[in-house]
């Protein structure tokens, strides 16, 4: 029979060192496609606000979906990309530094 070659213990650390790595890589991918399906993530589901000046509050108010920190907007823009009347925010967390946009619909409160 066959002895098997024992690893050395340097290169066993490197190998479960990659495994976690390759874990928390798809974690983390896992996390961002279930920001994008959940309101704001993406533009076919943005968040209403009835008017623009509430757009830094509500996307601030969210955490970050990857480490639960907080998030800061730096800027945005209106997404001319669609008929809808959409803005995107820019922001980036302040925990793990991953930039992030949300979509946000401007829907003007209608009274009766």
């Amino acid at each position: 029979m066959a002895s098997k070659k024992k690893r050395k213990p340097k290169r066993v650390a490197q190998l479960a060192h990659r495994k976690l790595a390759n874990k928390e890589r798809k974690r983390t991918a896992d996390l961002d496609r279930l920001f994008a399906l959940g309101p704001g993530g993406s533009p076919q589901s943005p968040i209403p606000v009835p008017t623009p000046v509430l757009i830094q509050s509500s996307a601030e108010a969210m955490p970050c979906p990857l480490c639960a920190g907080r998030l800061r907007m730096h800027d945005d823009e209106i997404d001319r990309t669609t008929e809808a009347l959409l803005r995107i925010a820019h922001c980036k967390c302040d925990g793990c530094g991953v930039p992030r946009k949300m979509w946000f619909r401007i829907q003007p409160h209608v009274a009766n």
